[in-house]
């Protein structure tokens, strides 16, 4: 395992102890004896490649003139799509972001 391997490791392993117990950067950087610029600056990184992992591609659904004018009143439906699985960060999802509702 290459020491960037390692210390992106390290990382994750303290950021998700911060979000487990409630600690401050501050707090988090006493205990790991990691700068809290270097906390921030991963805290941000892991956050931003977790989002982008999140996306969703539901592709586009072209219609034919004919289409259209057989449709009435054409509507437009939104979905939310949550994720159900931990993204590579290493962060966990909560058991009730998959829960179908009642």
């Amino acid at each position: 395992m290459s020491k960037r391997t390692q210390r992106r490791r390290e990382i994750e392993h303290w950021l998700s102890r911060r979000e487990a117990q409630g600690l401050t950067l501050r707090d988090l950087s006493a205990r790991s004896g990691i700068p809290v610029g270097t906390l921030a600056w991963w805290s941000h990184r892991l956050r931003k490649e977790q989002a982008e992992s999140e996306f969703v591609d539901l592709g586009v659904v072209e219609l034919s003139p004919s289409d259209v004018a057989e449709s009435a009143s054409p509507e437009l439906v939104f979905v939310t799509v949550q994720p159900t699985t931990p993204a590579a960060t290493g962060f966990p999802v909560s058991p009730e972001v998959g829960a179908p509702s009642a």
